[in-house]
């Protein structure tokens, strides 16, 4: 979800790590609030789920998605793993932080964040392209799964409203297709146990 052109991350982010009245203070009573600490949770809840979910779809398409899959298996891994650890932190050192150190929040101690924030998002969106491309070319979700995928991961790169809508419901999708897949047997499943 987003709003304004802000992806939702971005959106709990961006208030954090804003020059206030331009007088160079960053908000640190922010990350003290209920709605942050929520809103922080249930990304950091998203964001675990997300990483389970990588494995699971490229577990059942491991062999028809080659190297390519291989290789946008783990650059999808690495980078949401990555994510995740700057969401935990998000989650439970930030408000710490807000609390008890809230000079630690302020625009000069804030500099790595104000660099890493905005690029984070783009690394994440790349990292999952060369998993939608491979998850395309194997064939074994359905192709307009699979190609939502590929359209979320580039869309997600541009700055615009909503732009993790069409990503999300691919991953949902997908999900939902891998479910469906491995409850009924296979042909070759089958085969195997009605030889038994």
């Amino acid at each position: 979800m987003s709003h304004r052109g802000v992806s939702t991350p971005r959106l709990f982010l961006l208030p954090l790590f804003t020059r206030v009245r331009g007088r160079g203070i960053l908000r640190s009573s922010l990350p003290a609030s209920n709605r942050f600490v929520v809103q922080s949770m249930l990304t950091f809840i998203a964001a675990m789920l997300l990483l389970a979910g990588v494995v699971g779809l490229y577990a059942f398409q491991v062999r028809e998605a080659g190297r390519l899959g291989a290789v946008g298996f783990s650059t999808a891994f690495v980078v949401t793993a990555l994510m995740l650890g700057d969401f935990y932190a998000n989650t439970f050192v930030t408000p710490t932080l807000a609390i008890g150190v809230p000079e630690a929040l302020e625009g000069r101690n804030a500099g790595v964040l104000l660099f890493w924030l905005p690029l984070e998002f783009g690394f994440l969106a790349l990292a999952w392209l060369p998993f939608a491309v491979a998850t395309v070319r194997a064939g074994v979700y359905p192709r307009g799964a699979s190609w939502l995928l590929v359209v979320g991961a580039l869309v997600a790169l541009v700055p615009l409203p909503y732009v993790n809508v069409p990503f999300d419901v691919a991953v949902a999708w997908l999900g939902i297709a891998l479910v469906k897949r491995s409850g009924s047997p296979s042909p070759q499943r089958h085969l195997r146990r009605a030889r038994a």
